[in-house]
């Protein structure tokens, strides 16, 4: 240990305990990677590294805003000339078309068997789908044309009128008839091979904003979106799910960020710009909850509408219409912009005391002004005053470095942040590979035989989050599991980790990142006395510590 360690106590009390969510460890799949370039693409399980363990799959995206499950085609929208295509399809590993109906859908579906993990499908809300696979629609192809297919989710008749076979020549997709569809393959969502969730389309935020034509979508979507439009389209689909598998999840709405959270759409200058009827919702108790407190919720006034207007909706029709509130949350650039603030980002989720550089806290900008972002608590309190027992996703996620070690020390500590803070379900973004695929194996099969971090988080603290992070739980066999982090780049952590607990710990055996990025190494054992043992963590490590 040289003198210029770095000297902390991690304390750890193994008496306060609270459950972890299995579904963090989720991913999304499948993406499309910008770094295969020329190479043969990757289709279906081969998007990412085998052995990760993963517990849940999020099939969504921007083409599953527009992907049609009876043909199998889907549009790329503003993130491809507005191609339609057969892209969906292609990338879960459905094949080349002609698509059998929902073929997509059962492709991925299959490979979550597989795997043993839950599946989240996101349905289309949008108004419209691909019709065909004929490239780019033009400006006056916008929909509603030849080019795209309308959707409803109500079939005139339904349950009696839905059909496996779909009627592909009726210009109209059913919603209840895909679901339908699934649940006579699969089972209902109640059942071991049932698809245990749906996700009401995905940014609606950005589907058509100002200025005109802007958007992932505008040809699907082509005049300006509303909040009331929104809230419409969600209460109305979640009713069908319900309807149709009263056991499935519904998450919603997928925002998509900072600038959604606030007011809907993803452009804010005061009152200018905003959706036409956003002076309904731009008010109490949405703002403060009466408060006074501008900063109770860091303006997410969105979000607390949203959440209002879906337990509202849910009164009315005596079921509840929301199971988990799901947001995506991409850090700002700037936040991100060095190895150094990388590491140092996932503090935005919870740190109180940590405020990152970026648009979002800047003064002026109207979000936090120079204040803390605490997204997962702010959150959380948005939840607990407008729809309290909603659960919390973070359906889609990424703060880069694929290839960096700081980028696997920063999703190292975002698994280990949404299990400490009661997130229900989360799913990571992109390609999973290299460090981003350590930090999942770390916690999900860090000794190579899918042993895991525990279901049970216990309490525990380190005297310098800037340069640590610690993370502990109890698995089923009541053994303690340690996550402890270096973010350091160049100075040693010297750790004094005191355990309070009633059984008593005689050995602990480490795991690390190994020298290849994606590798988990074991790094041999070390003797705990008096439940308390003395642990050096070179810089920028990641060590899982199994006290037995």
């Amino acid at each position: 240990m040289g003198a210029h360690a770095i000297e902390v106590t991690i304390s750890i009390d193994t008496k306060q305990t609270s459950p972890i969510s299995r579904l963090i460890y989720g991913i999304n799949a499948y993406v499309y990677d910008s770094e295969w370039q020329a190479l043969e693409w990757k289709v279906g399980l081969d998007n990412h590294e085998p052995g990760l363990n993963i517990t849940s799959r999020r099939l969504g995206g921007n083409t599953m805003t527009s992907y049609n499950w009876e043909n199998g085609f889907s549009n790329s929208g503003a993130d491809d000339n507005h191609s339609s295509n057969n892209f969906q399809s292609f990338i879960t590993g459905a094949g080349s078309p002609p698509y059998d109906p929902g073929a997509a859908l059962t492709t991925f579906h299959n490979h979550s068997l597989n795997l043993g993990a839950y599946t989240l499908l996101q349905l289309p809300a949008a108004g419209y789908v691909a019709a065909d696979e004929d490239g780019s629609v033009a400006l006056d192809e916008a929909a509603p044309s030849p080019r795209w297919k309308e959707v409803v989710f109500d079939k005139p008749g339904s349950p009696k009128s839905l059909l496996q076979i779909p009627d592909l020549e009726d210009d109209k997709v059913y919603v209840d008839e895909e679901i339908n569809f699934l649940i006579d393959v699969y089972g209902s969502a109640s059942t071991p091979t049932g698809i245990k969730a749906y996700e009401i389309d995905n940014e609606p935020g950005l589907w058509h904003h100002f200025p005109k034509g802007a958007g992932t979508h505008p040809r699907l979507h082509s005049e300006f979106a509303t909040c009331d439009e929104v809230l419409e389209r969600n209460i109305a689909l979640a009713r069908v799910v319900r309807r149709i598998d009263p056991a499935a999840k519904i998450y919603g709405p997928a925002m998509w960020g900072y600038g959604e959270f606030y007011s809907f759409w993803s452009v804010f200058d005061g009152t200018l710009h905003q959706p036409s009827d956003w002076g309904i919702y731009n008010r109490e108790p949405y703002l403060t909850k009466n408060t006074g407190d501008s900063y109770r919720y860091n303006r997410m006034t969105w979000v607390n509408a949203y959440l209002d207007r879906m337990r509202v909706a849910s009164k009315e029709s005596k079921t509840r219409l929301l199971d988990v509130l799901s947001v995506h949350y991409y850090p700002d650039d700037e936040a991100v912009s060095s190895e150094q603030k990388r590491v140092q980002a996932p503090r935005s989720l919870w740190d109180p005391k940590f405020i990152e550089t970026s648009w979002i806290t800047k003064e002026g900008n109207g979000f936090t002004d120079g204040r803390s972002l605490e997204l997962i608590p702010k959150l959380q309190r948005a939840i607990d005053d407008f729809y309290p027992e909603t659960k919390l996703a973070i359906t889609e996620y990424s703060f880069g470095g694929r290839h960096d070690i700081s980028g696997g020390i920063a999703q190292a500590d975002v698994l280990g942040i949404f299990g400490q803070h009661g997130v229900y379900a989360a799913n990571y973004f992109f390609t999973v590979d290299d460090y981003i695929a350590a930090a999942f194996r770390i916690y999900r099969n860090y000794d190579g035989m899918n042993s895991t971090f525990g279901d049970t988080a216990v309490a525990c603290t380190t005297t310098d989050y800037e340069n640590s992070s610690v993370y502990a739980s109890l698995d089923d066999e009541g053994r303690l599991h340690v996550i402890a982090i270096n973010k350091s780049f160049d100075r040693e952590l010297s750790a004094s980790i005191e355990i309070q607990s009633a059984k008593h710990c005689n050995s602990a055996t480490s795991y690390g990142f190994g020298p290849d990025g994606s590798e988990i190494v074991e790094l041999g054992s070390t003797k705990v006395d008096n439940n308390g043992l003395n642990y050096t963590f070179p810089p920028l490590t990641v060590r899982h510590i199994v006290l037995l």
